[in-house]
């Protein structure tokens, strides 16, 4: 199996920094975050601090990296006094765990899009502290182009893309139309914290769910699915984490606590120090950790786990967090208007993980229930299906292995192979 004709592969494996001294560098992560819970919740610890993990030490380096976090904040513009960014250059004149060199105060810088609203102040400024300036888009931009507040959020994410120097796109769609566009992008797939899988074991216990969990929003296609008759005791859609553990674990209620503390610091005429940062970004890290865990704990308690059709045209983040969980996987084949080859070869058909092709519920349903009947009835294939995925994800899809890929991409210009084919 070759690769496609525009990547340069140099070996079956990935391709590992190769400048001395890698490690030592000083990067500004920058997450996006919520002021509710409501929203803020459905994104997870991976997609979040877990890149902190990735950066600080990623695989292959010889010494950890410094990183500082500032989230921006989905409501609060950075050019307003609210956010944390309006105020960088101030925090970070007010710490010592890193210095100016050359005038600049940051290596490289990775900052999520799409969810906070970084203006040109923010990006002006990036510009003049950080030469190599990492954009990661975790959605599909081109993935469902018919709605209007994704052709919305495309625009405004494409506006400020010239002020990155590379980017990162986790739908390998986008990765080759912005290339086409004359970007440096590298597909980069969803990923998780190497300690998460590392020691992940396949379920052994009998499950107290035999139904597959979804965890998600059943909207569009996806309710289609749900309510098919064929489908019926074999789909269940798992509580949120919240609602799993009622009210021994007040998620939102120390979230939106955090934040109130945040709007009312920032919103007042004073200068918010480095340690008001810290403390916050702390607190949050921690929320978000706490409720990862909780998470994978309930998700470990279902038969198998399955992926309905999203808007996002790429493999979900929930395949990772199953091999982390021990449980097998049942997923859409993730399509679009854009050729997509190297997500055709993340994951085995039969071996990592089963697959279905979206298409018309009435004809696909059946054939998705007999998969899931087989995986229900058939305890040596799930175990085998798990233990094929985690061995999958621990060698290609850690945070720690996806950072080290971009750093030997930015280094080489190298793009990485993430299959185990033979190239």
């Amino acid at each position: 199996m070759m690769p496609p004709a525009e990547h340069t592969i140099q070996s079956q494996q990935h391709i590992l920094p190769i400048q001395a001294g890698y490690g030592g560098q000083r990067i500004l992560f920058v997450p996006f975050e919520f002021l509710s819970w409501q929203k803020g919740g459905l994104w997870q610890y991976g997609i979040h601090y877990g890149w902190e993990e990735g950066l600080r030490l990623p695989y292959g380096a010889v010494q950890s990296n410094t990183i500082v976090t500032i989230p921006g904040i989905y409501e609060i513009p950075s050019s307003y006094h609210a956010s944390w960014l309006y105020h960088i250059e101030h925090l970070l004149r007010s710490q010592t765990d890193i210095q100016q060199v050359s005038g600049q105060w940051f290596d490289q810088a990775f900052v999520m899009l799409r969810h906070h609203q970084i203006k040109d102040n923010t990006l002006t400024w990036l510009q003049n502290n950080a030469p190599i300036r990492v954009a990661i888009i975790p959605e599909s931009l081109h993935g469902t182009s018919s709605k209007a507040d994704l052709w919305e959020a495309r625009r405004e994410t494409e506006d400020i893309l010239p002020y990155f120097t590379h980017l990162c796109c986790m739908d390998e769609g986008d990765a080759v139309y912005y290339r086409e566009q004359g970007y440096n992008t590298m597909f980069c797939p969803w990923a998780i914290p190497e300690r998460f899988v590392q020691n992940a074991q396949v379920v052994q216990h009998e499950h107290q769910y035999q139904s597959a969990g979804f965890a998600g929003v059943a909207y569009e296609r996806r309710a289609e699915y749900v309510a098919h008759p064929a489908l019926q005791n074999l789909i269940e859609i798992m509580p949120r984490v919240e609602q799993a553990f009622g009210s021994e674990v007040q998620f939102h209620v120390l979230y939106e606590e955090a934040q109130a503390v945040l709007h009312g610091a920032l919103h007042n005429e004073h200068q918010p120090t480095w340690q008001n940062l810290v403390e916050h970004v702390q607190v949050l890290r921690r929320i978000r950790e706490n409720v990862f865990k909780a998470y994978l704990h309930t998700l470990a308690q279902w038969n198998t786990t399955i992926i309905l059709p999203a808007n996002f045209r790429g493999y979900s983040n929930r395949i990772v967090e199953a091999a982390s969980a021990g449980i097998p996987v049942v997923s859409w084949r993730p399509h679009g208007s854009f050729p997509r080859p190297l997500t055709d070869l993340l994951f085995i058909d039969g071996a990592d993980i089963f697959l279905f092709d979206d298409g018309d519920v009435t004809v696909v349903a059946p054939r998705l229930a007999e998969q899931l009947h087989t995986l229900q009835t058939q305890e040596s294939l799930r175990r085998r299906l798990a233990q094929n995925l985690i061995r999958t994800v621990q060698t290609h899809h850690t945070t720690q292995r996806r950072v080290a890929d971009i750093q030997a991409w930015i280094a080489t210009g190298i793009l990485p192979w993430y299959s185990r084919f033979s190239v």
